[in-house]
């Protein structure tokens, strides 16, 4: 998602976990959340997605690596 370290963002969440009674050693799960109808209406998240990019060894550039791939290959 997008966003930036350096600027802080006021965020305010009601979220509901529940376990099952009968088993007192299982995990909480996250149910749902809730909101309250005066919370502002929440803008649309922006995902941001990784290309994968050339296999790099230890020690090795980028651009290294660029150059290698585009060499022909001899049979």
């Amino acid at each position: 998602m997008y966003g930036q370290e350096d600027v802080p963002k006021d965020v305010l969440e009601y979220v509901v976990f529940e376990k099952h009674l009968t088993n007192p050693y299982g995990s909480w799960r996250v149910h749902g959340k809730i909101v309250p109808s005066w919370a502002p209406p929440k803008q649309p998240i922006l995902k941001t997605v990784m290309i994968p990019g050339p296999k790099l060894n230890p020690g090795e550039d980028y651009e290294e690596a660029q150059g290698e791939a585009h060499k022909p290959q001899l049979a």
